[in-house]
């Protein structure tokens, strides 16, 4: 019995010093991302939450290039590189696209949000474009 329980602290003993320790970071390599980050600014997409045409999803296009889609109640953020993009917004089910040119910056960040509504039995939404400063 009392070999067991040395046999036992010692596995104890043993098994807690096999932890790996925690790699140390570069400190450089923040200081490198921040910068990076600074040729960029934002376009977040909001699809609000809603029974309304819960299953119509959006694609959202920047430059003819599909970047993702947003489903019902979600909110992507996206970075794009500093400069005018054509963001172009359509659903998955009408087809309808919105399509606008928008001035990307470090300072603001363009803000857009789709509320869907029914009408006549048709499903349809609203985008709401908006440039707001970044704090």
């Amino acid at each position: 019995m009392k070999k067991l329980i040395i046999l036992l602290c010692a596995l104890c003993v043993v098994s807690c010093a096999g932890y790996p320790k925690p790699e140390k970071l570069d400190p450089l390599y923040n200081y490198h991302e921040a910068e990076k980050k600074n040729d960029y600014g934002l376009l977040i997409v909001t699809r609000e939450n809603n029974f309304i045409g819960s299953g119509l999803n959006l694609q959202v296009y920047v430059d003819d290039k599909i970047e993702q889609i947003v489903k019902n109640g979600e909110t992507i953020t996206l970075e794009l590189p500093v400069g005018v993009h054509e963001i172009r917004i359509m659903d998955d089910i009408n087809k309808v696209s919105v399509e606008r040119k928008v001035e990307i910056s470090t300072e603001t960040d363009c803000i857009v949000t789709y509320r869907p509504k029914s009408s006549n039995g048709k499903f349809s939404g609203q985008l709401q474009w908006e440039l707001r400063e970044r704090i």
